[in-house]
């Protein structure tokens, strides 16, 4: 997802009159990523998948010079706190890491 700043970006279209491609200029422009350990297209299956994954998103982000956030929810508590602090530890001055989990987890009827 891309928060533009719509007055330094240059949209382009092609011979027929359709949208051909859009390049962002200088300006504040805001990139955010957001990833879910579990949803219908995630896949995600283990830990190393679920941080493999995330470190490509902060390598990705990190190659913006503008402000950008990840965005994570973790509701099988794949990371730890250490693992979190690393992954923070990789993402550039321009990246913001926020990492959620769940307090149950995968175990609906904890509290029951």
């Amino acid at each position: 997802m891309a928060i533009l700043d719509l007055d330094n970006v240059i949209f382009a279209v092609n011979s027929k009159g359709r949208f051909g491609h859009m390049r962002p200029t200088s300006g504040n422009h805001i990139y955010i990523e957001i990833k879910c350990s579990r949803t219908n297209r995630s896949h995600v299956t283990s830990r190393k998948k679920w941080l493999r994954s995330l470190i490509t998103d902060v390598e990705k982000l990190s190659h913006y010079n503008h402000h950008c956030f990840l965005v994570c929810f973790d509701f099988d508590r794949y990371l730890d706190n250490k693992s979190i602090s690393k992954l923070q530890k990789i993402a550039t001055a321009n990246v913001e890491l926020f990492y959620f989990t769940a307090n149950q987890a995968s175990n609906y009827l904890a509290d029951v």
